[in-house]
């Protein structure tokens, strides 16, 4: 019994170690003690009796008394409760939202047998798992939280069964939880600090948009409209021209070295014409359709990317199918990769020399080596389910950005776990705010991988720079509250607040069925109303930030108008504000739902 006690409370003490340190706070009348800690965000109260030991490896804390805490150490079973909190982020157990909590808590340890129910403690949402074990005789309860800043905080009581039941350990873990209360820490780094706009530029002569890249010097960013020329635009935001070439037919990806070399794809003449720095032009290579190496397929080449040893990677469909053929930089052809269909397909590559290729008709991303094996074909396809990606670009520490049309640009790790979303989609019925993408279309980084520049092609085109270390966000899933269900013709008030920002309502549709769903700001409000509407999948399927003008409504009021169902089934109605965890607008408004037949 030993050997299994040992083991279920490894997660609880967490291999404390000499470099552990014990904080023993001052007994208020009643013999308890206050525990505080700045630097985790959490305060608690704890019997006499007891101490408290923090292991800032781990980011743990373990509260017991003080025989019980020698206990631990020694992997011995204690003779009363244990209780832990340890600290994490969404990132670190691979979470996205809080729905992914009850698989992540089963795999702490707690018992695989039992229901996760709703938990609520200090003030953050959760859920709680109970853990009664006949055969090690250990009892207990864990609970997962989301505390704010995309952080999580897993609570967990151990005992005996004995004491858990009849000695009144469960009781005393209660109290100490019923004290438990978690706030912002003091100088937190949030490591899920995702992107926000530092700067959006349009112009108008802007049109859609092939490819983004960014000079090696950090001066400029380039961006390719497939008809008319190259766009310079400076590092802070400011147009300066439009450049096209002779022979060009069509401009596609865009590519510089550090000594301002350009490449660009020309898919009308199946050519990769090379720009010296003083601004010559020549054919690189191509210029015949065919499927032998160095040819290219009669819409190509239109995508490229750099890759180890400054090959060229470049992406051709033939009409025996799709591959990629690698180029060395002087344009003498190397070898040819074949791999699956793609559609509308963009490609990545990354430092040690990965390939990675996505494609509208493809439900994740394939990775390639270096030596063209394919490492793997539905990389991120938990993250890009219902997306259609448009364009892909890889840091140098190994994380993936990848732009869609319906849900901004998600960044992901080298797993291709979610770690967040860069910019807010929109359904263009107004110009963008910063940071709105209607159709992102390119993706590039900075050399430093600290700036992403996005070329958006929908019906306000622009160009958006993203730092990816600002934007530290609270978590949405504490933040959102549901509400209710509605039913046509019913208004209803609500109010967006510090602590709650999406306030979520269903009804039940019909397909063929057209709604309006309208959210207006009360009279002297600073909110800025954001609706969107979610089919029975949850699915994103409409969105309005600004209503049309002619709605009759105020400047900032959120409008889906006349929208037709497609399908039978619950719909879910977000209302929000512009930018939600990212903004802090409050205030009260109206929603209302209509139908027109």
């Amino acid at each position: 019994m030993r050997r299994i006690w040992s083991a279920l409370i490894v997660f609880a003490c967490l291999c404390l170690s000499a470099a552990s340190f014990h904080v023993d706070a001052a007994p208020s009348r009643d013999g308890a003690q206050t525990y505080r800690n700045e630097q985790y965000g959490v305060t608690f109260q704890y019997p006499a009796g007891w101490t408290v030991v923090e292991q800032a490896a781990t980011q743990t804390l373990t509260a017991a008394s003080v025989d019980d805490q020698k206990a631990i150490t020694a992997g011995t079973e204690p003779s009363g409760l244990i209780v832990t909190i340890t600290f994490s982020t969404f990132r670190q157990i691979g979470a996205q939202t809080t729905a992914d909590f009850p698989d992540r808590l089963k795999a702490t340890g707690a018992s695989a047998d039992t229901i996760a129910q709703p938990a609520r403690i200090g003030g953050a949402d959760g859920v709680g798992l109970d853990l009664l074990d006949g055969n090690s005789g250990v009892a207990g309860r864990t609970a997962m939280l989301a505390v704010g800043g995309r952080r999580i905080a897993v609570v967990r009581g151990v005992a005996t069964i004995k004491s858990w039941v009849n000695g009144g350990s469960q009781a005393q873990y209660e109290a100490l939880i019923g004290t438990l209360s978690f706030f912002p820490p003091a100088s937190a780094i949030n490591e899920d600090r995702i992107g926000r706009a530092l700067w959006t530029v349009s112009d108008p002569g802007f049109g859609s948009f092939a490819d983004v890249g960014a000079t090696a010097d950090g001066t400029a960013v380039l961006a390719t409209d497939p008809h008319n020329g190259v766009w310079t635009i400076s590092a802070n935001g400011t147009v300066s021209g439009l450049k096209k070439y002779d022979g060009i037919g069509e401009y596609g990806s865009v590519g510089m070295f550090r000594d301002g070399t350009k490449y660009i794809a020309d898919p009308v003449n199946h050519v990769i014409w090379l720009i010296q720095p003083d601004g010559s032009i020549k054919k690189l290579l191509g210029g015949t359709v065919g499927t032998n190496r160095g040819t290219f397929g009669k819409d190509s080449p239109r995508v490229f990317a750099f890759g180890y040893q400054n090959t060229l990677n470049i992406l051709d469909v033939t009409d025996k199918g799709t591959r990629i053929q690698v180029f060395g930089r002087g344009g003498d052809v190397l070898t040819a990769w074949d791999i699956d269909p793609i559609e509308n397909g963009a490609l990545a590559t990354d430092p040690n020399g990965y390939v990675y290729v996505v494609g509208s008709n493809h439900a994740g991303i394939i990775k390639i080596g270096a030596s063209g094996k394919v490492v793997k074909t539905d990389l991120a396809a938990a993250a890009l389910t219902g997306l259609i990606a448009r364009a892909i670009v890889v840091d140098r520490f190994g994380n993936i950005y990848v732009a869609t049309d319906a849900a901004g640009i998600l960044k992901l790790d080298a797993s291709g776990a979610l770690q967040g979303i860069i910019g807010e989609p929109y359904d263009e019925s107004a110009p963008p705010k910063a940071g709105q993408l209607g159709k992102p279309s390119a993706l590039t980084l900075a050399q430093d991988s600290n700036l992403l520049y996005v070329a958006d092609s929908g019906k306000y085109p622009q160009i958006v720079a993203f730092a990816l270390n600002g934007n530290a966000s609270i978590n949405v899933d504490a933040g959102t509250k549901a509400i209710g269900a509605m039913i046509y013709g019913q208004s209803t008030n609500g109010e967006i607040t510090r602590e709650t920002f999406v306030n979520i309502y269903s009804f039940v549709g019909k397909a063929g069925e057209i709604v309006t769903i309208t959210m207006r700001a009360a009279a002297g409000s600073n909110l800025d109303p954001y609706v969107d509407l979610l089919d029975s999948g949850n699915a994103l399927v409409a969105a309005n930030d600004d209503a049309p003008t002619s709605a009759k409504l105020g400047a900032r009021d959120a409008q889906i108008a006349a929208f037709k169902l497609r399908f039978n089934g619950t719909y879910t109605i977000r209302a929000t504000r512009f930018g939600r965890e990212t903004t802090d607008g409050v205030g009260a408004y109206t929603l209302t739902l209509e139908k027109s037949n």
